[in-house]
């Protein structure tokens, strides 16, 4: 994408690249999903009390 013709509409973006895709998949299972139990808590905390509504519904399957 050409990042001059990019507009943000605000949040966050975050990207990686092949090599840390690779590097985290020789990563044992059990720090693979600790790292994701702990990016799940930060995300959580940082929502607002709308969004963490939402994501109960999500999750319950009722929407």
């Amino acid at each position: 994408m050409d990042k001059k013709n990019h507009k943000k509409s605000g949040g966050y973006s975050y990207s990686v690249t092949m090599a840390d895709i690779k590097k985290f998949r020789t990563l044992p299972v059990e720090l693979r999903l600790k790292w994701l139990e702990e990016a799940n808590r930060f995300l959580y905390y940082a929502m607002d009390e709308k969004a963490k509504k939402i994501r109960e519904k999500l999750r319950k399957g009722q929407i």
